[in-house]
């Protein structure tokens, strides 16, 4: 097994849909000892997948659909600021539609 540095990568993954990248990822730190974290899910889809993966694995998660903001400019503003709240060192865009 892969040794874990103490100082994983804080990642927040984005999804819209079956979660497929974020299950696997989440599987490969498990397996391989990846040194990551993931620390947030950020969803444009309440009915997305990945969001139960996320809270099964005690995933903070959050959800913004783009028809509830009037700008797209808006709309990057409030995932922007949901990544920044987090705190993170990557973001990983996993089947992130918007």
């Amino acid at each position: 097994m892969t040794t874990v540095t103490a100082n994983p990568l804080r990642v927040v993954v984005l999804i819209s849909g079956g979660g497929t990248t974020l299950r696997n990822l989440l599987e490969q730190i498990e397996r391989r000892g990846l040194s990551l974290q993931v620390v947030g899910v950020i969803s444009s889809n309440p009915k997305a997948r990945g969001l139960e993966y996320a809270k099964a694995a005690d995933i903070t998660t959050s959800v913004h659909e783009r028809r509830a903001f009037a700008t797209d400019d808006a709309y990057s503003e409030a995932i922007f600021n949901d990544i920044r709240r987090i705190g993170c060192d990557v973001v990983v865009m996993a089947g992130f539609l918007k």
